[in-house]
Order: C-alpha cells, then sequence, then structure tokens
C-alpha cells in the first residue's frame, strides 16, 4: 500500500508561515468580523446608501446648479456626451420648460379605444362571417372591459341597407335587378369610398367605370324547408353577376382598381333564378342583358354641393364559360371549337385550322383561364386512362376494365405522391374534384405528374408555360406565344393528325 503511493508521500509540500497580526489589529484567520468588500457600484446600492454616500455634499451647502454643473462636468470627464448635454439643457437659464422634458421621456399619454364606424363594423361582419348573436357578445365583452368599440347592431344593418342598389325585384322563382340601377349604386359608392382620391387629384367630370359581368348554371344546391311554388326547383341555379374592375379618368389614370378581379368578394349579383341552365335560358339571359348594357347612360354621382362626377360605364362578356360561349355563338354541339368551328375530326389538321377564318365577334368574350388549367389537365388524364391500347374510344369490356384499373392506379398515386383528389365525383352529382388549384399543382409538378401519367414530362411542361403566360397579368408577346403554342400543338398531335399515344407507341 505504501509503495503505491510512495511517490506523492515522499515529496516536500510548501507551507507558508504567517506573520503575527499587529496590536491592535484584527487576526484575518480567526474567522471573526465582517468579510471585507469591494466597494459596490453607486447606481447598484439602496437608495439610504446612496444618500448616505451624498450626504457629506449636501452638507457642504452646495446649489442645485453647483451640482448640476460639477454632474455634467463630471459626465464630459467620463465621456458620456449625450447625458451632460441633458443636464446642460435643462439647467440652461434659456432652456426647455422641464415639464416638457418629462413629457418627453415618460412618452405619449396612452390613446383611448377608438370606436369603429358601422362600414368598419360591417366589413368586419364579412370578413370573419360571424353571426349576430357573435357580434353581440363581443361587443359587450369589449364595454365590460372600457373598449366600448363597436357600434350598435342597428347602425351596422343600415351599412348594409346602404350596400342594396334600388329596384331589386324578387319572387318565388329568383330575384332581379336592372343593370342600370346596379351600375348607379357602384359608381356612388366607389366615387364616395374614393372621394378624397377624386378631389385631390383634380380628376373631376367625367370618369370610366370599366365592369366585367356573366352568367352560368350551378346545380346541386343546398335545398331549403320553406314554402315554393310546386313548379321551382331550389337545387338548381342560373345566377348572372358583374365585378367593377376599374375607375378611371378620361386621360387613363386610375381612381380605384379591384384588388381581386377573380374574387367573388367584389362580385355583384343581377339577377339569379332557380332554374336548370339550358340553351334556351342561356340564349335568352344573354339577349336580354345585351339589351340593358347597350342601353345604359351616365351615372351622376354628388360628392359635394359643389362637385358633381359623371361615370360612364365599359362592360365586356367575359364571365362564360365554353358551355355559354358555344350558346350565345349558335353552335349545338360542345365538340365544336366556338372560335374556329373546327370539328373534332378536322382539330389534328394543325395548319387547316390556323388557315381557317374567325370572326371578331368570336373572340372578344375573353378565354377562361381557370377552365383551361382544368380542362387540359383532364386531356392528359383521358389520354393516360387509354394509353395501353392507344384508342380513344374504349369500346367492349375488357378496354373498359383496362381504362377503369388504370383510372384506379393513377388517382391512387396522385393522392399518395402528390396529395390530390384527381377525377373523383362529388357527392350530389356536383362535379369532379377536378378544380383549379389540383390543376395548377398538377402543372407545377410535370415531373411527377409525367412519371404517373407514363407521358413524356416536355410535353406538359410546354402546357404549365402557356397556361401560365395566358393567367399572367403580363402583357404578352401575340407572336411569340402563338408560335410557342402551335410548337406544343405539334408535338401534341402529327401533321397527319396521329395522336400522342401513337407517337409513344412508336
Amino acid at each position: 500500500m505504501l509503495d503505491k503511493h510512495a511517490v506523492w508521500l515522499l515529496e516536500s509540500v510548501p507551507v507558508a508561515i504567517l506573520a503575527p497580526p499587529a496590536p491592535g489589529q484584527d487576526d484575518p484567520m480567526d474567522g471573526r468580523g465582517r468579510p471585507s468588500q469591494m466597494p459596490a457600484a453607486f447606481t447598484l446600492v439602496s437608495s439610504p446608501t446612496r444618500r448616505r454616500n451624498v450626504s457629506q455634499l449636501l452638507d457642504q451647502g452646495f446649489t442645485g446648479e453647483q451640482l448640476a454643473y460639477a454632474a455634467q462636468m463630471t459626465l464630459r470627464k467620463e465621456g458620456r456626451k449625450t447625458e451632460a448635454d441633458i443636464i446642460k439643457k435643462v439647467i440652461a437659464a434659456d432652456g426647455p420648460d422641464p415639464t416638457v422634458v418629462q413629457a418627453s421621456y415618460r412618452g405619449p399619454p396612452p390613446s383611448l379605444p377608438k370606436t369603429l364606424s358601422a362600414d368598419e363594423a360591417l366589413v368586419l361582419l364579412f370578413n370573419t362571417n360571424i353571426t349576430r348573436a357573435a357580434y353581440q357578445e363581443v361587443r359587450e365583452t369589449s364595454k365590460d372591459h372600457v373598449a366600448d368599440i363597436f357600434p350598435p347592431y342597428n347602425f351596422v344593418l343600415d351599412a348594409k341597407k346602404r350596400c342594396h342598389p334600388a329596384g331589386v325585384v324578387v319572387d318565388d322563382r329568383g330575384a332581379s335587378v336592372p343593370v342600370q340601377q346596379l351600375l348607379d349604386h357602384t359608381a356612388s359608392r366607389l366615387c364616395t369610398l374614393q372621394a378624397s382620391v377624386i378631389q385631390s387629384s383634380a380628376a373631376q367630370g367625367s370618369l370610366i367605370l370599366t365592369s366585367k359581368y356573366g352568367f352560368d348554371g350551378a346545380t346541386g344546391q343546398q335545398v331549403y324547408r320553406h314554402r315554393q311554388s310546386t313548379d321551382v326547383d331550389d337545387s338548381t341555379m342560373f345566377l348572372a353577376s358583374m365585378v367593377p374592375l376599374r375607375l378611371r379618368t378620361e386621360d387613363g389614370r386610375v381612381i380605384w382598381a379591384n384588388p381581386k378581379p377573380n374574387s367573388t368578394f367584389f362580385c355583384r349579383p343581377i339577377s339569379f333564378i332557380f332554374e336548370k341552365e339550358s340553351k334556351e335560358l342561356t340564349t335568352a339571359t344573354y339577349v336580354q342583358l345585351q339589351q340593358e348594357v347597350e342601353s345604359l347612360t351616365l351615372s351622376v354621382v354628388q360628392l359635394t354641393n359643389d362637385v358633381t362626377i359623371s361615370v360612364r360605364h365599359e362592360m365586356t362578356l367575359t364571365m362564360i364559360d365554353g358551355k355559354v360561349h358555344n350558346a350565345i355563338q349558335g353552335i349545338r354541339s360542345q365538340q365544336v371549337c366556338s372560335i374556329c368551328r373546327a370539328k373534332p375530326t378536322e382539330m389534328n389538321n394543325i395548319d387547316g385550322v390556323l388557315a381557317r377564318p374567325i370572326a371578331g365577334d368570336r373572340t372578344q368574350h375573353g378565354i377562361s383561364t381557370l377552365h383551361c388549367w382544368i380542362r387540359s389537365m383532364e386531356m392528359f388524364l383521358h389520354i393516360a386512362y387509354r394509353l395501353p391500347f392507344c384508342e380513344w374510344q374504349a369500346r367492349g369490356e375488357e378496354k373498359q376494365r383496362i381504362v377503369k384499373e388504370q383510372k384506379q392506379r393513377i388517382q391512387t398515386e396522385f393522392r399518395q405522391r402528390l396529395g390530390l383528389l384527381i377525377d373523383q365525383p362529388l357527392p350530389g352529382g356536383a362535379g369532379t374534384t377536378n378544380d383549379g388549384n389540383s390543376a395548377r399543382r398538377f402543372f407545377l409538378e410535370h415531373e411527377t405528374s409525367a412519371d404517373i401519367l407514363g407521358l413524356d414530362s416536355t410535353l406538359i411542361r410546354r402546357f404549365s408555360y402557356l397556361l401560365r403566360a395566358a393567367s399572367s397579368n403580363f402583357h404578352l408577346d401575340e407572336e411569340r406565344f402563338g408560335v410557342y403554342a402551335v410548337e406544343t400543338a405539334r408535338i401534341l398531335r402529327k401533321r397527319e393528325g396521329t395522336v400522342v399515344w401513337e407517337e409513344a407507341r412508336g
């Protein structure tokens, strides 16, 4: 045991021997008395300690100005020039009022709660989609916390009534409002909203309100328990509406622009009727609205006693789909192109389609980019369903079985790999799950989509570029866009009219 610890046991250990304390001095080793401490910083000690430390200065009878000047000089010596300047300004004879300096570091007084206007409260109701009872509860709760910022609900109702145009007619079959009165009300509300802009920019006199309108049918609507005529089916509806786009001056200065032109938030109904969409109903609605639009007059808005604004209206029929466009163009078959009148058997001839004459009234209704996204996606889906036998018509039980299996496989892979519900029917017969969001994701992930479908990703990518360009807000080079579109069409279909899966077979 000793051998194990012999090394350190045999080493010498230095020991310091302290000298005995002098007479009258405490022994630092006896453990008695308060331990010695370094003096603490002046800002860290308590208020009584501070008073004791400066008591000698106070007893010597220095004035406040002298002590302040001494503090100023000490701060400058320590390099704290900003604090020294503040003290100098406060004690200066011609300096600012000390109460002003006091208010500056205390900050502004707390602001009182600001009450919402009736229009602001109405916007809050629409944005949050809360009920009347919920609004009342929120208002009472805020009042209990001394924040009475919400106006009474009857004020909100008055603001809501001001949003209604005059001339609304309601019956058991639907409701409608004359286009002229709807536009008069829209122009009045917009001019009132932008009154400060109109007056500041001297945009007085005549303004131009550009709007778009259209109509479409909807099925699978909610059926409610209420009395109605026996010949009315409220599960179907045909709706006509308009959306204001821009209010500008005659020289092109924009007074107001719709921040969300494709949103339903700014959509204003013109009429709705509980009736199923048909060619006859579509044509009748088109003729009626065209007559009203052609007979529009100026809307006069009285901003103030001295300012009167006249608003001229420009309306374009662009809120329609392909079915409506075919109906107003007098085309019976939905498979015939409403622009060039090409039949399905003629569409493979790209040069022949490009050579067809196109009347100007066929292109004045714009293009529905949403339907372009969806229909383009569905085209690739239908090609992939029939890719094993490379024929458009799935005749016979065997081919129908193949289409069904292909469809199930593709739907499953899209759900697993991209989280998309593709081509699945909605309950109540209200269409399928193919919507704009699914289509945009389909083309955004073109590599994955092509891998699932078994198609060339280059073709899907080119379609994606065309759809993005058509949906953008940028001005497009029509010639270059047309060349790119024709090249894409030639890739999709050969000159002799064979379809894309015949290329895949080869």
